[in-house]
């Protein structure tokens, strides 16, 4: 299980599509460094599917054809018009019996037929073949018909039940492996249905594909006359039914009309009690406009003769005396004026004559009343006339309402027995269709070309199989490298790492073994010392130089001691002033510990160079507690060293185990980062580059320690390759 989780590559401005990128190259890489494996393995998976086919018997493949019609219209009522069709998709209703054709039920039906195989063969073979070929395949329906009405019939007494469900255990069996070589095919275009079946036997693939397109037209005749019969039954009941209810309907009806004495009151679409009901009101209206009018003139004549005026003939009927009388009232009134303006106000004749208008007013008032108590007559006969109108259009209205009522009763019951009637009708017309219906042709597929006996065999395909076999190899071949590259995590090539890390590989290191030949050892020799000298010169190779370098790895074991000397002695050579600052805790029981895993430093004859290399080793261990990177000495022994020494090279112990680094990136000016050649983990490296680049920390490269360059795979400009494919130059050169 990897330790370590994965982080995101140095850089972080790496886009999705450049990481997928890596990814699809790195896969495609590994296949082809596994290519040799994966053809092996799919030739190997090809020759073995080959041989096999060869050893398996041919097969042979039987079809039925059948065609479906959805052209038919039929007389479904015996009336001479076609009945009413239903708007069905042809491609779905032909898909849709694909999939009952290949039904497990069709499968267990046509298993118990051919249980029955050897009685009917030789029932076939007892006839001459001319019977059997004027039988055909109607034979077999009917044949299949007879079977399905024999599975219908219960079980006899005697059998026992586990000798029943052993039977259907069985069968279903067979049902399971012929379901496995049927084929079913649809052409929606066409409305052609294609049953095939495959089998060692010839004969046998015949009979089972016949007996699957016989058992799928019996069915569906079967299902089509039950329908119908269901159906006709049904519709029977409801006729019956319906029957009943409308004749108690109707006998509701008259014990209503008898019980009520109601009769329909509606002529030529006028209501007689709602005409009746607005001639009273009309009256009723008549009798009240007179009665107000009458009070109106009462009104008036009393207000003028009250204030001693005398009422307008509209207001009153004068008779020819009080006529008479105003007249004289009149012509009196006229002699006074001018007998006044004549004799004056106090002349006995103007007095006589005032005392005669005077009598003759009183007469006047005296008739006048008599006149207004004919008008009171007149409003009292009025009254009389709106309250008889009143009384008559409350009559009318009772009676109205009464009807209404009594009416709607017997509307309800006569729209109940409409409805019987009408459902009645209904159910009688599909009781006549499902009867019709019963004796059409209930199937619309017909076997157009039934199975013959396969003459040439179908598979097994040799190319095919060769070819699957094939493919599966290399899809094997190909799952099982990229797992053998999933497992391996170490980095194994300069291209890989810097493709993943995006950081440069300053060197590529070659493992150095201890057991090696003089000659073989000075070839390895110049061959590390050269590597060293190289990543060295990319080193100072910069604009501004670099003071403090952090030697790292990412766990213990991968020797950067042995870089972090290496690369001291060869500064050394070139005349920098070197210090090598050991800050691993307790470094001489950790080199006890694992004697001989770091591998041998590069001698060297030039003393001088040595004289320019300085080490400061750290004594204290985890456990005194004493942390020498966060004291002020420290810092002032950094800036001092600074002053003394060309460049200064610090030994940080393991970055995912300690803190240290943490300590000195406000020392560091970059950082070389050690990795060892398939071993150690790349999510190890990719953790502590990621973890360096959050403190803010620059590195300048990676190294490839440890490489074995036999087993090193990488392209053709890897320096890695250049190494092992021109050693001999190094060998030649020393």
């Amino acid at each position: 299980m990897d330790p370590f989780h994965e982080a995101d590559p140095p850089g972080g401005g790496r886009s999705l599509t450049s990481h997928y990128e890596a990814v699809t190259g790195h896969a495609l890489a590994v296949l082809w460094r596994r290519r040799i494996m994966i053809a092996s393995i799919a030739g190997l998976s090809a020759l073995a599917a080959g041989a096999a086919t060869l050893a398996l018997p041919p097969s042979y493949t039987a079809e039925v054809l059948l065609q479906f019609d959805f052209g038919q219209t039929q007389d479904v009522r015996g009336t001479g018009k076609s009945g009413p069709q239903i708007a069905l998709e042809p491609a779905s209703v032909v898909e849709s019996e694909a999939r009952i054709i290949r039904s497990f039920a069709i499968a267990q039906s046509v298993a118990g037929r051919l249980e029955d195989a050897g009685q009917a063969k030789q029932a076939a073979q007892a006839g001459p073949a001319a019977k059997e070929a004027s039988a055909g395949w109607v034979g077999s329906l009917r044949q299949a018909l007879e079977n399905r009405v024999q599975a219908a019939l219960p079980a006899l007494p005697g059998t026992r039940p586990e000798e029943t469900a052993q039977q259907e255990t069985e069968r279903d069996a067979q049902a399971q492996r012929l379901l496995r070589g049927l084929t079913v095919g649809n052409d929606a275009k066409a409305y052609l249905i294609t049953i095939g079946y495959r089998d060692r036997d010839p004969k046998r693939a015949a009979e089972t594909a016949n007996t699957f397109a016989t058992e799928y037209l019996a069915r569906k005749m079967q299902a089509a006359s039950l329908a119908t019969e269901r159906a006709s039954r049904w519709y029977a009941e409801q006729i019956q039914v319906s029957r009943g209810e409308l004749a108690r309907l109707d006998s509701e009806i008259d014990a209503f009309r008898k019980r009520t004495g109601f009769v329909e009151s509606v002529r030529e679409g006028v209501d007689l009690r709602e005409q009746q009901l607005r001639d009273a009101l009309t009256e009723l209206s008549s009798a009240s406009a007179k009665r107000l009018a009458e009070e109106a003139r009462l009104q008036r004549a009393g207000d003028v003769m009250r204030f001693g005026g005398v009422p307008n003939a509209s207001d009153t009927t004068i008779s020819p005396v009080i006529q008479q009388m105003l007249a004289d009232d009149s012509k009196l009134r006229q002699e006074l004026e001018q007998l006044t303006a004549v004799s004056g106000d106090n002349h006995p004749s103007v007095l006589r004559l005032k005392a005669s208008i005077a009598a003759l007013q009183q007469r006047l008032q005296l008739r006048m009343a008599e006149v207004l108590k004919l008008v009171e007559v007149d409003l009292g006969a009025a009254r009389g006339l709106e309250a008889s109108a009143e009384a008559r259009v409350a009559t009318v209205r009772r009676s109205l309402i009464e009807s209404k009522a009594l009416e709607s009763k017997l509307r309800a019951l006569q729209a109940d027995a409409t409805a019987a009637r009408d459902r009645l009708r209904v159910l009688d017309e599909g009781y006549q269709t499902a009867n019709a219906l019963s004796e059409l042709k209930p199937v619309m597929a017909q076997m157009l070309a039934p199975a013959k006996v396969p003459t040439l065999p179908t598979g097994p395909g040799l190319g095919l199989v060769l070819g699957l076999g094939l493919f599966a190899g290399a899809g094997a071949g190909s799952v099982l490298a990229l797992g053998l590259d999933r497992r391996d995590r170490g980095y194994r090539s300069q291209g890989e790492m810097e493709a993943e890390t995006g950081l440069p590989c300053l060197a590529l290191l070659p493992n150095r073994p201890a057991g090696a030949q003089s000659g073989e050892r000075l070839e390895q020799d110049l061959l590390f010392r050269e590597a060293v000298r190289a990543a060295v010169a990319e080193l100072v190779a910069v604009r501004e130089p670099l003071k403090v370098v952090l030697v790292t790895s990412a766990m213990p074991g991968e020797g950067k001691s042995v870089v972090a000397r290496s690369v001291a002695r060869s500064l050394a050579a070139m005349g920098r002033r070197v210090l090598i600052l050991d800050g691993s805790p307790r470094r001489a029981a950790i080199e006890d510990g694992r004697h001989g895993n770091l591998g041998h430093e590069t001698p060297t004859d030039d003393e001088e160079a040595e004289g320019r290399i300085s080490t400061i080793r750290r004594v204290s261990g985890l456990k005194d507690g004493h942390d020498i990177y966060a004291e002020p000495t420290f810092g002032m022994l950094v800036r001092e060293a600074r002053e003394r020494y060309d460049i200064i090279l610090v030994e940080v112990p393991p970055v995912l185990l300690l803190g240290d680094v943490a300590l000195l990136r406000q020392h560091a000016d970059a950082v070389v980062h050690v990795v060892a050649w398939h071993g150690t983990q790349k999510a190890a490296v990719t953790a502590s580059l990621a973890y360096m680049r959050r403190l803010g920390l620059t590195v300048a490269g990676l190294v490839l320690n440890k490489v074995d360059l036999k087993r090193h795979e990488g392209r053709a400009a890897d320096r890695g390759t250049l190494y092992r494919d021109f050693s001999h130059y190094y060998r030649n050169s020393a």
